[in-house]
């Protein structure tokens, strides 16, 4: 029985991995350019805010580099 949950678990996660939004950056393209890039999971819902959140860490990153 602890098997079968455990392989039920696995099995889960290992779903709901394929489902992730992946952020790509900041990648240097050039003097002082960089590119970042957002892009949903494999079952999108149309609700992903994915260009808010790619220039909210990019003004993160931007801070930290003191480029504000």
């Amino acid at each position: 029985m602890q098997f079968k949950n455990i392989t039920y678990a696995l099995a889960l996660i290992s779903l709901l991995t394929g489902c992730v939004t992946t952020t790509t950056g900041p990648m240097p393209a050039g003097k002082n350019t960089y590119v970042m890039s957002r892009q949903e999971g494999a079952f999108p819902s149309g609700n992903e805010p994915l260009m808010a959140e790619v220039l909210a860490e990019a003004s993160v990153f931007c801070s930290n580099q003191d480029k504000v």
